[in-house]
Protein backbone atom coordinates (compact mmCIF):
# COMPACT_ATOMS: atom_id res chain seq x y z
CA UNK A 1 0.00 0.00 0.00
CA UNK A 2 1.29 3.45 -0.91
CA UNK A 3 1.44 6.12 1.78
CA UNK A 4 2.28 9.80 1.85
CA UNK A 5 5.75 10.41 3.27
CA UNK A 6 6.71 13.43 5.34
CA UNK A 7 9.47 15.35 3.52
CA UNK A 8 11.18 16.06 6.87
CA UNK A 9 11.43 12.37 7.76
CA UNK A 10 11.78 10.59 4.41
CA UNK A 11 14.19 11.67 1.68
CA UNK A 12 12.56 11.39 -1.76
CA UNK A 13 14.41 9.40 -4.44
CA UNK A 14 17.16 11.23 -6.30
CA UNK A 15 15.59 10.45 -9.70
CA UNK A 16 11.91 9.63 -10.07
CA UNK A 17 9.14 10.22 -12.57
CA UNK A 18 5.53 10.47 -11.43
CA UNK A 19 5.76 11.74 -7.88
CA UNK A 20 2.77 13.43 -6.24
CA UNK A 21 3.58 16.15 -3.72
CA UNK A 22 1.59 18.13 -1.19
CA UNK A 23 2.66 21.75 -0.94
CA UNK A 24 1.74 24.54 1.45
CA UNK A 25 1.53 27.89 -0.32
CA UNK A 26 3.69 30.55 1.35
CA UNK A 27 3.07 33.62 -0.86
CA UNK A 28 0.50 36.20 0.25
CA UNK A 29 -2.00 35.48 -2.55
CA UNK A 30 -3.03 32.12 -1.04
CA UNK A 31 -0.93 31.79 2.14
CA UNK A 32 -1.62 28.56 4.03
CA UNK A 33 -3.40 26.82 1.16
CA UNK A 34 -2.50 23.18 0.56
CA UNK A 35 -2.38 21.79 -2.97
CA UNK A 36 -1.51 18.39 -4.47
CA UNK A 37 0.75 18.57 -7.54
CA UNK A 38 2.50 16.19 -9.90
CA UNK A 39 6.28 16.44 -9.96
CA UNK A 40 9.43 14.68 -11.08
CA UNK A 41 12.88 14.41 -9.53
CA UNK A 42 15.99 14.88 -11.67
CA UNK A 43 19.45 14.80 -10.08
CA UNK A 44 17.89 15.46 -6.68
CA UNK A 45 15.96 18.54 -7.86
CA UNK A 46 12.18 18.84 -8.11
CA UNK A 47 10.66 19.57 -11.52
CA UNK A 48 7.22 21.18 -11.24
CA UNK A 49 5.52 22.81 -14.20
CA UNK A 50 3.17 25.80 -14.35
CA UNK A 51 2.72 26.59 -10.65
CA UNK A 52 3.28 30.30 -10.11
CA UNK A 53 3.29 30.46 -6.29
CA UNK A 54 5.89 30.29 -3.57
CA UNK A 55 5.48 27.07 -1.63
CA UNK A 56 7.02 24.51 0.68
CA UNK A 57 6.78 20.78 -0.01
CA UNK A 58 5.37 18.94 3.00
CA UNK A 59 4.72 15.38 1.75
CA UNK A 60 5.45 13.18 -1.26
CA UNK A 61 4.38 9.82 -2.64
CA UNK A 62 5.92 7.74 -5.44
CA UNK A 63 3.21 6.73 -7.90
CA UNK A 64 3.32 3.37 -9.66
CA UNK A 65 4.15 3.45 -13.37
CA UNK A 66 1.17 3.79 -15.66
CA UNK A 67 0.42 0.62 -17.60
CA UNK A 68 -1.98 1.03 -20.49
CA UNK A 69 -4.34 -1.88 -20.66
CA UNK A 70 -5.18 -3.43 -23.95
CA UNK A 71 -8.81 -3.12 -24.94
CA UNK A 72 -10.20 -5.87 -27.17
Amino acid sequence: MMRWRDIQKHEPPRDAMGVAILVEITCECAKGGIVALMANRQDGEWTIENFEHEFEITHWIQLPPFVKRRVH
